[in-house]
């Protein structure tokens, strides 16, 4: 354990938890290696892009050393609090323990404001331990950290060597441990899915990040699995990326894009399923084309996530019937659970996404 006098300032819930905090003060970060502010200088002297792109090839030029006998084994981290997040992220988390699923969980939040003690002690059973992300930059800053830009994150500082990463409106439908003993994830170190469409060979990101003008498909950031050792240095790309989000966001949507250009800039190997997303839909929902989430399979063409990224669930109004959804019974009994033991839910924010 961390000697109770380090520097982290952590939150009363968090210090009560027993698990090895080593890996907050031993991991080293990308920004304690690379120092941007030179380039930043001059953005009076030069356009944005130039400026961006300066920064990246410094980045793809630099090597990055992975923090040896900082993080073990094998956890999901998940980024949620709030009460929109709240309820989705209990719904997920109780059905991975029903599809035994006994990986450790950490739930990482922006502040105190998403979670009060009350949430975190109903999480705690069930093998969760939350942590408030406003203090872990205390010791290792951030230059941006909303909603998108937590995940990455988390993931880096989480105390997990292989780390899946699983958003909180996301629904395993079996046991999600076996993706890391797969021959993908052995091959590669990491492991994406794919999301509804493709990156246009004309799209202005990959000019910016220098890649070749040619149509690959989008990656969905719902569910990640990640080697840090042998992904380090793509992380800490995807996390300057995320950095500067008030210019990527513009050229991408959210971080999901960043894992997908830090990895390609990098020619960082990865494995991905090639069965194709499928739309999860209902009579009362059908936005822009688009379902009320996405089906997720597995490399052998199943059913592996049910992610509700549009639809989510919530403690105000009945959870909709998707055609194809298998948990839906479960989630509504989770919910109703959830509204008996969750007394003081009104007094937490509704947390807006970045």
């Amino acid at each position: 354990m961390v000697n109770p006098r380090s520097h982290i300032i952590f939150v009363e819930a968090f210090n009560k938890q027993t698990v090895n905090k080593n890996h907050l003060t031993n991991g080293v970060c990308y920004y304690h290696q690379l120092n941007v502010d030179d380039i930043l200088a001059k953005k009076n002297e030069i356009t944005e892009i130039p400026m961006y792109q300066e920064m990246l090839r410094r980045f793809k030029s630099t090597n990055f050393q992975y923090p040896e006998q900082t993080y073990e084994g094998r956890g999901i981290v998940m980024c949620a609090g709030g009460s929109k997040y709240f309820p989705s992220a209990w719904v997920s988390i109780n059905l991975l323990r029903r599809v035994g699923c006994d990986l450790p969980i950490e739930l990482w939040y922006l502040n105190q404001t998403e979670m009060d003690e009350e949430m975190i002690s109903l999480l705690k059973p069930l093998d969760v331990v939350c942590i408030d992300a406003s203090q872990i930059a205390k010791l290792h800053p951030c230059r941006k950290l909303l909603g998108w830009e937590l995940k990455p994150y988390a993931i880096i500082f989480s105390r997990f060597a292989e780390t899946m990463l699983l958003d909180a409106d996301n629904i395993a439908v079996k046991n999600p441990a076996w993706f890391f003993d797969s021959p993908q994830f052995v091959e590669t170190g990491c492991i994406f899915w794919p999301d509804r469409g493709s990156i246009s060979p004309q799209a202005e990101i990959l000019s910016i990040c220098e890649l070749p003008s040619k149509s690959t498909r989008e990656f969905e950031s719902g569910q990640i699995f990640i080697d840090k050792k042998r992904c380090w240095k793509a992380l800490q790309l995807t996390m300057h990326m995320n950095e500067f989000s008030g210019f990527y966001y513009t050229k991408v949507h959210g971080d999901k894009e960043t894992y997908h250009m830090a990895w390609e800039i990098l020619n960082q190997k990865y494995s991905m399923t090639s069965y194709p997303v499928k739309e999860m839909t209902h009579p009362e929902w059908y936005k822009g084309g688009w379902g009320a989430g996405l089906f997720q399979h597995d490399f052998q063409g199943n059913l592996a996530f049910e992610h509700r990224s549009f639809d989510k669930i919530n403690l105000n109004s009945k959870i909709k019937k998707v055609t194809g959804f298998v948990y839906g019974r479960e989630c509504e009994e989770l919910v109703e659970d959830l509204k008996e033991k969750w007394t003081k839910r009104n007094s937490v924010i509704f947390h807006k996404p970045s």
